[in-house]
């Protein structure tokens, strides 16, 4: 994975925790959006949505997922 928003904190019992983020995740895309900037990840996961489309880096691998909104 070459870009993306890498995730350097997971706080206990918050919602990412919840879905299964984890500390050196790199968020590719939200809903087929690319994300470069954390002011991109901001602005996908603002709006109310009954679920959003995850596209993940984790140990060289690339995971999709969907999460409930």
């Amino acid at each position: 994975v070459t870009q993306g928003v890498v995730v350097v904190e997971v706080e206990e019992g918050s919602y990412a925790a919840q879905v299964g983020l984890q500390k050196g995740d790199v968020i590719i895309g939200i809903n087929d959006a690319e994300m470069k900037r954390t002011r991109d990840v901001r602005q996908a996961t603002q709006s109310r949505r009954s679920y959003w489309k995850l596209t993940i880096g984790r140990d060289g691998q690339v995971l999709n997922t969907v999460i409930a909104g």
